[in-house]
Order: C-alpha cells, then sequence, then structure tokens
C-alpha cells in the first residue's frame, strides 16, 4: 500500500471522528438548552423564582458553562477558518461574551452585594433568565435549520408548528402559577388554541383568572 493511500485513509477516519464529534456535541447543546428552559419554566410555574434554590443554581451554572466552552470554540473557529466572515464573527464574539457574563455573575457574585451597577445587572436572576431564553431560541433554531433542509412537507410544519404552539401554550396555562385559581384543560387547551390562531375567543376572564406570569 503507498504512502498516500494510508494518509488518505488516515484523514478520513479523523474527518469520521470529527463529523461524529459536532453531530453528538450539537444533539447535546440541543437537549442541554431545553432542559434548562424547562427546569426555568418549572421553576416560575410550580416555585418561587425570586428565590433560587441552590441545586437549580448549580444546574444552571453547569449548562452555561458547557455552552461558554462550546461558543468559544465557535468563536475560535471563526477567527481561524472564516476570518473574512465579519457578521459570524461578531455574532459569535456577541454570544460567547454574552454567556461567559451570565455565568461569572451567577458563579461568583450571585450572594454578594455590590454598588457597582454593572455587577447588579449580571447577577440578577432576569439576566440569567434571558440568556437560557437567548440559548435556547439559539440551538432549537439551529437545529430546526437541519431539519428543514431535508426538505420535509411544508403542510407538515406549518400543521405541526401550530400543534406545537398550542400544546406549549396549554401547557403553561396549566402550571399553578399561571393561574388565580386555576383552569381545566379543556379551558387551557380552548384558550391556547385561540391565542395561536388569532380568533379573540375567551372561555375563562383574563385580567382576573391568569397571573402575569
Amino acid at each position: 500500500m503507498r504512502t498516500w493511500d494510508i494518509e488518505f485513509k488516515y484523514y478520513n477516519h479523523i474527518d469520521r471522528a470529527r463529523r461524529v464529534a459536532l453531530a453528538v456535541m450539537s444533539r447535546v447543546s440541543v437537549i442541554l438548552a431545553a432542559s434548562l428552559l424547562i427546569l426555568l419554566i418549572y421553576e416560575f410555574g410550580f416555585l418561587d423564582a425570586h428565590h433560587r434554590a441552590n441545586t437549580i443554581s448549580v444546574y444552571y451554572e453547569i449548562g452555561l458553562f458547557y455552552f461558554v466552552l462550546v461558543y468559544f470554540g465557535n468563536f475560535t473557529r471563526a477567527i481561524v477558518f472564516y476570518r473574512s466572515d465579519t457578521v459570524l464573527f461578531y455574532t459569535s464574539l456577541l454570544k460567547v461574551s454574552s454567556v461567559f457574563i451570565a455565568f461569572v455573575g451567577s458563579f461568583f457574585f450571585k450572594d454578594q452585594a455590590s454598588h457597582s451597577l454593572f455587577i447588579q445587572l449580571i447577577s440578577h436572576h432576569y439576566y440569567l433568565n434571558l440568556i437560557i431564553v437567548v440559548v435556547f431560541f439559539i440551538e432549537v433554531g439551529r437545529a430546526s435549520f437541519e431539519v428543514l433542509t431535508r426538505r420535509l412537507n411544508p403542510a407538515i410544519i406549518f400543521i405541526g408548528s401550530f400543534t406545537f404552539l398550542i400544546l406549549v401554550g396549554a401547557g403553561l396555562l396549566l402550571l399553578p402559577n399561571s393561574t388565580t385559581h386555576g383552569i381545566s384543560v379543556i379551558d387551557a387547551m380552548f384558550t391556547s388554541n385561540s391565542a395561536v390562531c388569532v380568533t379573540g375567543i375567551i372561555c375563562v376572564y383574563t385580567a382576573t383568572a391568569f397571573t402575569p406570569f
């Protein structure tokens, strides 16, 4: 076997391993981002979000640290391989810096009183909540783009998106902290369906039945 054949096979193995690693990391990122958002919804729906439990904070910090590493890798790749793409450079920089600031604020300044407005901002749980939501949409948007490139039937995408939004909305309305006196499954489904389809029809009085959440 000639030398260039060995090198070609060696390169193929490395390239295949790289693609498998990127695919696994992509799926882990989506699952982790979804779990962070689900935990955030659970916290707002069942617990007192103004007094965050330590175990929940630790999970948030682990998730943020993971995305700091992932986005830093993307930023490094943008610098090395895509120097001329300024949009990719600045978006990668914005992602890694935003997540890193949220991680630093949660991990180092969470229980510390500070007179600095910047420290108060990055250590506030609202900023952490915002970053979790943004990361979720970034990862789900990227995964959705990969799915859409497979040429799915537009009708299936349309119906599936409406069904997904209705079910998610009904689930959020069924959370204990979403309503003042609770709501039935039928009323939650009807209200969510009406909101998604923009019909304006209601079965419960919105001003008194629902909380600001």
